[in-house]
């Protein structure tokens, strides 16, 4: 179950990614089957990118909507899926009936015939790895023939999902255990190329802040042309200092707002022990999908509609909807540790439920508050596709905008790395800072003496 959650977790995570895929790859080369009369699709192109394409190429927003809706109805049925899945009695049934539905919805005319098929491995459960073979089989030529954006089913990832649950209740779960010493070195290892990977940016980034070149191109330790003068452009000529105040304000009203909306939630959630609980885990975690292009296309027509576009609310409320699901879940998790004795304490002396939470409960989450408003308001700061679509304004964008306005994409023209050197060294510094002030509060349990 555990491993299913974080499959749902990151799937889900990063379907919905953009900013790494739109500035690293720009599409990447276009594929042979990625031709179309109106697009051109390429080797990196995700759904998200595809959307957004299509979205700023095109006038109207139907087509880009309608793709909208199919990659929500595909984190749709993982989401069921993994609520399914989390069942401590699966029902295999219900698992090969949401395989049926996803395949006759995502599965085109393929999808209908496969549909039909998976429908007998209800009464006849034997043959659902039958059919599931054929179906991998089928996309694959169709795949090979068509090219794979034709070709491939997307429901086959359903299918496949859904077989292996089947397989884990009917066999179990096997364990694999490693030997100290291997483990110990192989966890070195992995840390080491961590280190290395979150070290070696931070030193190119600093060498191309000092550089009098507009470069990428690292042939020295130190700089061969070594100036200030990048950082004296970006803070007065560039105007920095306003963006970061722009960035400030939307990252403090979503740090403040989401602890607020969410630990009476999570108070609620503690009490509940069947499976309400779950069902609303599975309500939040879809909510936490809001964000990737597949939703804020249709919330950019509903935004446009009201006169809120290039405001900075639709962009707010875009991550407080992401930031909810985590503040929930760590909230939630943090009170179950409150021992129950404190609130039969409590009721001896006379305090009710709601007295409870806020006089006593409130004070002792001020570590998990505090968590989960860092963790809002970075979200907000490092946000880069909201303000993107939301912002037409120059004096309004945030930081993650304003160095995308300095290098662009990968095929942009004329990118000017020096400024955006330096604009992300004062960014990195800022946010340095305001971490390095609220660390006092993270890992605290309920009742620590030291956490002042």
């Amino acid at each position: 179950p555990a491993l299913i959650t974080m499959f749902t977790i990151n799937f889900i995570k990063f379907l919905k990614e953009f900013t790494v895929v739109f500035l690293m790859t720009d599409g990447g080369p276009p594929l042979v089957s990625g031709f179309t009369k109106r697009s051109i699709i390429g080797a990196t192109t995700t759904l998200d990118i595809f959307i957004y394409d299509i979205f700023t190429g095109r006038s109207s927003t139907g087509i880009a909507s309608a793709y909208s809706v199919l990659t929500l109805l595909l984190v749709a049925f993982v989401m069921i899926l993994w609520f399914l899945s989390s069942r401590v009695e699966l029902n295999a049934h219900l698992l090969i009936i949401l395989v049926v539905a996803a395949q006759t919805t995502l599965g085109g005319y393929t999808g209908l015939v496969f549909g039909g098929l998976y429908l007998l491995a209800v009464w006849k459960r034997g043959l659902f790895k039958y059919i599931l073979i054929g179906d991998i089989l089928v996309s694959l030529l169709l795949s090979l023939f068509n090219g794979f954006l034709r070709g491939f089913n997307a429901a086959t990832i359903i299918s496949l999902m859904v077989f292996l649950i089947l397989r884990r209740e009917r066999e179990g779960a096997a364990v694999v255990k490693s030997g100290d010493r291997a483990l110990k070195l192989l966890t070195g290892i992995v840390l080491a190329g961590v280190l290395i990977a979150s070290v070696l940016p931070l030193l190119v980034l600093v060498w191309i802040s000092l550089s009098g070149l507009s470069t990428t191109y690292i042939d020295s330790f130190l700089p061969r042309y070594f100036t200030l003068d990048n950082f004296v452009r970006v803070v007065g000529e560039e105007g920095i200092i306003s963006t970061l105040l722009n960035t400030l304000f939307v990252s403090l009203v979503t740090g403040l707002a989401v602890p607020l909306l969410t630990f009476q939630l999570a108070l609620a959630l503690r009490k509940i022990k069947n499976s309400l609980s779950d069902i609303a885990i599975v309500i939040l975690n879809t909510v936490g999908v809001i964000g990737g292009m597949h939703t804020l296309v249709p919330l950019y027509s509903i935004f446009r509609t009201m006169g809120m576009i290039d405001s900075y609310f639709p962009v707010v409320l875009v991550y407080i909807s992401h930031a909810i699901p985590f503040s929930v879940f760590t909230i939630r998790t943090y009170l179950e540790s409150v021992p129950e004795s404190l609130e039969d304490q409590a009721k001896i002396d006379g305090v009710g439920p709601v007295a409870f939470g806020f006089r006593i409960l409130l004070p002792l989450s001020r570590p998990v508050l505090t968590t989960s408003f860092i963790v809002a308001f970075l979200g907000a700061w490092n946000g880069f596709l909201a303000p993107l679509l939301f912002l037409l304004s120059d004096s309004k964008y945030t930081m993650g905008v304003k160095l995308y306005t300095y290098v662009g994409s990968l095929g942009s023209g004329n990118p000017q790395w020096n400024l955006f050197g330096a604009a992300a060294t004062i960014n990195l510094l800022v946010m340095g800072v305001i971490f390095y002030t609220f660390r006092g509060y993270l890992g605290k349990t309920p009742l620590s003496e030291n956490y002042e």
